[in-house]
C-alpha cells in the first residue's frame, strides 16, 4: 500500500527502516514508491532514493 504523507520540500525528517535507524535528513519528494531525500551518511552528504516499503518517516 502506498501512502504519501504531506511533507514540505526542505523539511527535516527522521527515517527508520531499510537499514536506517532514526536517520535525520531533508525531505525532497516522493517519486512513485520512493522517498527522495538528502542525508549525511558515513561522513558525506548524499542524495538518496529509498523504497518506502517498511519505512517510517517522522518529523
Amino acid at each position: 500500500m502506498e501512502k504519501h504523507l504531506e511533507f514540505d520540500f526542505g523539511e527535516k525528517i527522521y527515517v527508520t527502516g531499510n537499514g536506517f535507524n532514526n536517520t535525520q535528513g531533508i525531505f525532497i519528494a516522493f517519486q512513485d514508491n520512493f522517498l527522495v531525500w538528502v542525508s549525511y551518511v558515513n561522513g558525506e552528504t548524499r542524495l538518496l532514493s529509498t523504497d518506502t516499503t517498511g519505512l517510517t518517516i517522522a518529523r
